[in-house]
């Protein structure tokens, strides 16, 4: 009986002796609480401010400026891309390789008439479009063993050009041109003759309601035109 109470005064000494000597760190206190759980409060801040993103409603073409806004469809190796300048002006290249051959196009000209006409959304006008040298024009260039005709041609998604539309980061999909949508890489859109919503639906969960990007669409052409920047 002696000896087990021997026993267990030296195992409580011993206790006592190592909780004394242990690193604070690794006692847990009230203020570990308070850290971790400020921790977490701001966790959880910044969660609700990633899914809740804010898009501002308000553009000019000084906030395009060096954006590159693209126009093709994935297929082919066709594309047209144009950039904006500050003062509304804009320059652009499009080319279509096929084999020997390439039809291609730089031009320039100048959008004008800015106009806020819906949540996300302005319209403007072609004020000018001019490429550069004639149309139907043809030269040979010489790569290693290989000549490429290249013929000037006009450039595709700007026909017709007179009335654009600008629509900006979190305009809604619901109010975006069916012939718009079509044009831009993963961005959903639904097929009027589809009876069966999965596709569309699970496209929207992965994408969301809102459209992402900066696009240009040519109304008079039904054209669309997408800045690479994501937001």
């Amino acid at each position: 009986m002696k000896r087990l109470i021997c026993t267990l005064l030296v195992l409580t000494l011993t206790v006592a002796v190592l909780s004394a000597c242990m690193p604070s760190a690794f006692l847990p206190s009230d203020t570990d609480s308070s850290a971790a759980e400020s921790i977490a409060e701001e966790s959880s801040a910044v969660s609700y401010i990633e899914e809740s993103r804010v898009y501002y409603d308000d553009a000019d073409f000084q906030s395009l400026r060096g954006m590159t806004f693209w126009f093709m469809s994935g297929a082919g190796a066709w594309r047209t891309y144009l950039q904006i300048q500050p003062d509304g002006s804009f320059v652009g290249y499009y080319s279509d390789d096929d084999a020997g051959y390439r039809a291609e196009c730089q031009f320039s000209g100048k959008f004008t008439s800015l106009k806020k006409v819906a949540p996300y959304e302005y319209t403007m006008k072609c004020e000018s479009l001019e490429t550069k040298g004639t149309l139907g024009e043809e030269r040979t260039e010489k790569t290693g063993d290989y000549d490429t005709i290249v013929t000037i041609v006009e450039p595709y998604g700007l026909k017709k050009a007179d009335l654009f539309h600008l629509y900006l980061p979190g305009k809604s999909l619901d109010e975006l041109p069916l012939d718009f949508k079509q044009w831009g890489y993963g961005i959903p859109w639904k097929d009027p003759e589809e009876l069966d919503d999965e596709r569309y639906s699970s496209a929207i969960a992965e994408y969301g309601t809102v459209l992402k990007t900066y696009g240009i669409y040519n109304a008079s052409g039904f054209y669309g035109f997408f800045a690479e920047e994501r937001y």
